[in-house]
């Protein structure tokens, strides 16, 4: 089993992020880059590598980017403009080329907000965009070694991918062995999904997951890891949601050290 944490719930501070993923044993630490630049091609190999050394110096590898188009502001997956288009293929672009100077393996695309179809743009149209444009940036992330991972969200939260089974079903329209899925445990139990069934049915997909800290209510968490473990998944959990309330150090260790101690 490998753990990380991602670092935006710590704030910005990467030392910070660096030195609690280590103290609580973590194995890696997920990335989101609007914390440390407003767009990956600012970032000089320079800078890159000085953020790399923050984690590796402490035994930590970077596992994984996400919330990958929070920033710049204004970036769309399905303007009808083909320029803003075009603008978001180059930057997904980018954010490989971050990854792979960084060392990551993945890329989860999330940020909601950004892959919202807008009313003017037919559903049929928006999933043949999705197609093209996965497929490029599938291309382009093989060229680089890194996997980029859709990520279903529920419906309150976008219009775009609400399930697993519609993540997987856009992959394989795509058909690369560089897009595939991941899943958020948090939002399986929003989604009123059914983790056994993803498990069986989709764990070939999946190469990344995230999960909320044990005050997530809503979730059995030792259970639902327990049933990750034991379906072989071997990629990183990431912790992602802290809740509301909880200081995050605190979430950050007794979340970390109820998963290490599962045993399967």
């Amino acid at each position: 089993m490998k753990l990380s944490i991602c670092n935006e719930i710590l704030g910005k501070d990467l030392v910070k992020a660096a030195e609690v993923a280590s103290k609580v044993g973590c194995q890696g630490v997920e990335l989101a880059h609007f914390t440390f630049c407003t767009k990956p091609s600012d970032l000089s190999i320079g800078e890159k590598g000085k953020i790399k050394e923050i984690f590796s110096s402490r035994g930590l590898e970077i596992c994984a980017l996400h919330w990958i188009y929070a920033s710049p502001p204004g970036l769309k997956l399905f303007s009808k403009s083909e320029e803003k288009r075009r603008e978001a293929l180059k930057h997904t672009f980018d954010v490989v080329d971050l990854a792979a100077d960084l060392g990551a393996k993945v890329i989860v695309v999330g940020s909601p907000k950004q892959r919202e179809i807008p009313p003017e743009v037919p559903r049929k149209t928006a999933e043949e965009w999705a197609v093209d444009f996965f497929r490029k940036a599938g291309d382009y992330a093989e060229d680089r070694g890194i996997i980029i991972a859709l990520e279903p969200l529920p419906a309150e939260d976008t219009n775009f991918i609400n399930t697993t089974e519609e993540a997987v079903k856009l992959a394989e329209k795509i058909s690369s062995r560089y897009v595939r899925v991941m899943v958020d445990l948090m939002h399986v139990v929003r989604s009123s999904e059914n983790l056994d069934e993803i498990l069986e049915k989709y764990l070939d997909w999946i190469v990344h997951i995230h999960i909320p800290d044990i005050y997530y209510k809503p979730l059995n968490l030792r259970e639902a890891v327990t049933k990750v473990l034991k379906s072989g998944y071997k990629e990183y959990i990431s912790l992602e949601h802290i809740s509301p309330g909880v200081r995050p150090e605190e979430s950050i260790e007794k979340t970390i050290s109820l998963v290490k101690k599962i045993q399967v």
